[in-house]
């Protein structure tokens, strides 16, 4: 004797259109968004303060001019290549500083050598 009724009926479900939710396929999607993203400007609007990203950067459009706002982070783009071209530069001149002093070295001990050379000169000449 059945529990609930005498049949127990399986609903109709219309069937859904077949998709391939193969991971290939889902990568290829997400790929595609992450090519098209750096060329579309992403804008939020939170609280009343709208939000921009732009250059992997989020511009708050609201408060202040967004040109200042631009102008500020183009000065802080141009900072940190300066940082890394004075931090090259010193390297450099580091190392000729390191050249220089091993070219001295070397002239000192050639100096010295050639006084020692005279001087043996000399005592022979005076032997003789």
């Amino acid at each position: 004797m059945p529990l609930f009724g005498s049949k127990y009926v399986v609903p109709n479900f219309s069937r859904k259109k077949s998709s391939s939710l193969s991971s290939i396929n889902l990568q290829e999607e997400r790929n595609r968004q992450l090519v098209d993203l750096p060329n579309k400007k992403l804008q939020v609007n939170l609280d009343g303060n709208k939000l921009t990203f732009e250059n992997g950067l989020w511009i708050n459009e609201s408060h202040g001019s967004l040109q200042n706002q631009r102008d500020y982070l183009d000065l802080v783009k141009r900072n940190e290549q300066l940082e890394e071209q004075n931090n090259l530069l010193k390297l450099k001149v580091d190392l000729l500083l390191d050249m220089l002093t091993e070219t001295t070295a070397e002239i000192h001990l050639q100096e010295t050598e050639i006084k020692q050379l005279r001087d043996m000169q000399r005592k022979s000449k005076a032997k003789n």
